[in-house]
């Protein structure tokens, strides 16, 4: 008997079955080289579309914060004095490889709520306060900023948020204590006002609240249109003032502050050196 055995003889199905197997291979080797070269062309794809992707940015505040003249010297490279606008300002800025649409919206109290038209498509919004006077008009630029936290708020897809310290060049850096890291005295004026009157927004709300909840109860016991603390038509804050929508939401310590979500900068345009007077914003922008 021959030590080496002999190979059974092919069959026309065994041959069918190997050519199958071997043609098998080569179509899935080729569907995977397929599939593998459409990723790599969506991956460019999307790349490139991101690249030349424009952001929209909203500059928001209250009356003669300095977002035109902001707005101007960015898009324009022109400095222009702080004045009143009526009508939304639009313009392209470009920036390294990224292009921004700015959208300057007036502080007037009557179109101010303009901003909320952009919300659904916006990248970033900027809340710009003047740090000169916002020690004076506190009440009125957290009742400013009440209105766009009440807004931005609700929504799945929040925008980044820079809160903006402006004309901070007139702020004194003698007139605030020493804070480490050294932080500007125009950010740390800025922040503390409008904590401390966002705070008292927040209380009166919750006053107002609870208030309306027992002139309800008194009105359904006594039948009369003014419960246990009077007409519900009252605002919280005074002058009749209604309340936003929208709940505030506090601290570990029970009080109403600026969270993570905010990204703090200032701002002086006007006092000379334009690079370092927009630095605050540029970077911002950069990271969106």
């Amino acid at each position: 008997m021959d030590a080496k055995q002999e190979q059974p003889p092919s069959t026309p199905l065994l041959v069918a079955v190997e050519e199958f197997s071997r043609q098998h291979t080569t179509l899935l080797a080729a569907l995977f080289g397929l599939l593998l070269a459409i990723v790599v062309t969506l991956f460019l794809v999307n790349r490139k579309s991101q690249k030349n992707k424009i952001r929209n940015v909203l500059l928001v505040g209250p009356l003669e914060s300095g977002k035109t003249a902001l707005f101007a010297n960015m898009v324009y490279e022109q400095h222009l004095p702080s004045h009143t606008s009526l009508q939304p300002n639009i313009g392209l800025l470009q920036q390294d490889k990224k292009t921004f649409r700015l959208i300057d919206i007036p502080g007037h109290p009557r179109i101010r709520s303009r901003f909320r038209e952009h919300l659904a498509t916006v990248d970033g919004l900027v809340f710009t306060v003047d740090a000169n006077t916002v020690a004076r008009n506190g009440v009125a630029v957290a009742e400013h900023l009440h209105l766009v936290l009440s807004a931005v708020q609700p929504l799945s897809r929040s925008p980044r948020l820079l809160l903006l310290a402006t004309h901070a060049d007139l702020v004194e850096h003698g007139s605030h204590p020493a804070v480490e890291p050294v932080l500007h005295p125009a950010r740390i004026r800025v922040v503390s006002v409008l904590e401390r009157e966002v705070e008292k927004r927040r209380l009166a709300g919750a006053n107002q609240k609870l208030g309306g909840a027992m002139e309800a109860l008194g009105a359904v016991a006594g039948g009369g249109k003014q419960g246990l603390f009077g007409s519900s038509s009252a605002g919280g804050t005074g002058e009749g003032e209604e309340i936003p929508d929208g709940t505030l939401e506090v601290g570990r310590d029970g009080v109403w502050r600026f969270g993570d979500e905010w990204e703090i900068g200032v701002s002086s345009v006007g006092s000379g050196d334009r690079t370092e007077g927009l630095r605050s914003i540029v970077d911002w922008l950069d990271s969106l």
